[in-house]
């Protein structure tokens, strides 16, 4: 499986960010994160099967038993890359010390994954062909103030993520309750 450690957001959160992505005009050159598709990825696996899935399973079953649930807030955008031409453009989340020590924890614990360190935001849309429309939107989006809800996290995921021809399809296989280590498996 193709795979990946996630905060997913609430609902309430998805459709503030669609409302406010939907206040811009959207350029072809530029694609939009389907709001089923929003969440803080906490660390990459790629393809992950038999013992290293088995280990990372138990490896989030642990850390979420130890993890007490915390709130999350949304602060302003980026891009990757910071200069030049931008290919992703982001929505930040407050770097609150619970959030950046679950990061923390996932990075040392798992072994497994692309080793990128852990950066808190969540994807909002990929740069396809960037040109003078496409920057009057990223313009307009960081002239903007995420005025989105906060959320409480009780739980991280282990995602599954099928490749498609329009957007990945994202699917929870795992999901780990903060602090009591109830989880649940789907599919």
């Amino acid at each position: 499986m193709r795979g990946f450690i996630a905060i997913r957001l609430h609902d309430l959160v998805g459709a503030g960010i669609e409302e406010m992505m939907d206040a811009l005009p959207e350029p072809k050159g530029i694609r939009r994160t389907p709001t089923e598709n929003l969440h803080l990825t906490l660390k990459f696996m790629g393809e992950i099967e038999g013992k290293a899935l088995e280990e990372t399973v138990l490896a989030l079953r642990e850390i979420a038993g130890e993890t007490p649930a915390f709130p999350l807030s949304f602060t302003g955008f980026g891009r990757f890359p910071a200069k030049g031409t931008p290919r992703t453009l982001w929505l930040a989340a407050e770097a609150s010390p619970s959030l950046l020590e679950l990061g923390e924890t996932v990075a040392k614990r798992i072994p497994y994954g692309d080793g990128k360190p852990f950066s808190p935001h969540i994807t909002l849309a990929r740069v396809k062909t960037p040109g003078a429309a496409e920057e009057d939107y990223i313009n307009a989006l960081f002239r903007q103030k995420p005025a989105l809800p906060g959320q409480w996290v009780g739980e991280i995921a282990l995602m599954e993520s099928v490749l498609r021809p329009k957007a990945p399809e994202y699917n929870a296989r795992w999901e780990f309750k903060l602090k009591d280590g109830v989880e649940s498996k789907h599919g």
